[in-house]
């Protein structure tokens, strides 16, 4: 029993490894890996994968990211991730969706790989 673990857990270990190199093998190549986050706007390359998935490739929406410049430089001088939610919102700035900002949205997007890459 104990043996199966041990393969399964090797297994589940690889199925990562590999997962993670085919979405950095996307992005590197500026296509969606996955959800279209904030920030940025997909648009249709005309090309299909392997499964059948429409590829869509990234560009920059550049009014949503003046947005996260300013999220950025708000958390540098130290506001709170409610404090940044909460002036998006009084400055009619909405979420991708069209929702108001949460605190915890902030946090999110500001601390994904999506936004630390482009911050490099």
């Amino acid at each position: 029993m104990q043996i199966a673990a041990v393969f399964a857990e090797l297994e589940l270990s690889r199925l990562r490894e590999r997962t993670k190199a085919v979405l950095d093998q996307k992005r590197a190549n500026g296509y969606l890996p996955g959800t279209l986050t904030y920030g940025w706007d997909a648009e249709a390359t005309g090309e299909v994968s392997a499964k059948g998935t429409k590829l869509r490739r990234v560009k920059p929406n550049a009014s949503e990211q003046r947005q996260l410049g300013r999220m950025f430089h708000l958390r540098a001088r130290g506001r709170s991730w409610y404090a940044i939610a909460k002036a998006l919102n009084a400055a009619g700035v909405r979420t991708k969706q069209g929702h108001a900002w949460a605190g915890g949205t902030v946090r999110k997007l500001l601390n994904s790989r999506t936004f630390q890459d482009w911050r490099a």
